[in-house]
Order: C-alpha cells, then sequence, then structure tokens
C-alpha cells in the first residue's frame, strides 16, 4: 500500500470499530463481512452528512444570488 493511501486505510477500520457492537450481534463465520457492512454503513452516513451540508450551501449560495439581484430598496 502506498504511504499516501495508509491514513484513509486506517479510517475504514476506524469505521468498523464504532460499529463493532452492531457487527458483533450478526456472529457471521467470516469476520471480514460485518467489518466490511460496518465500514459501509459509517461511509453511507458520511454520504448523508455531505450532502446535507452541499444542500444548505446550495442553498446560501441561491439566497445570496437573489439578494444580489434583487433591485435595490429607493427608500433606505
Amino acid at each position: 500500500m502506498r504511504r499516501r493511501d495508509q491514513p484513509r486505510f486506517d479510517r475504514l477500520f476506524e469505521y468498523a470499530r464504532e460499529h463493532a457492537d452492531a457487527s458483533g450481534l450478526l456472529n457471521h463465520q467470516n469476520p471480514l463481512l460485518p467489518a466490511l457492512l460496518s465500514i459501509d454503513l459509517e461511509q453511507e452516513a458520511r454520504l448523508d452528512d455531505h450532502e446535507e451540508r452541499l444542500e444548505d450551501l446550495e442553498a446560501a449560495v441561491a439566497t445570496s444570488d437573489d439578494q444580489e439581484a434583487a433591485p435595490p430598496d429607493a427608500n433606505p
């Protein structure tokens, strides 16, 4: 593995550890499967957070654009 990828690789297993309690309940014969599902679960949660943040930023930009496009008030 390349050195630059090591932090990302380590982060994946941090995700697996965060969901170890749920993975332990699966009691699967192959211990890799619950770990991979835990990693996927955490990545989905992160994607949801990023999508929500992106929507908020897009709404803020749209509001800002609307305010700039509005004609100035005649009576301040």
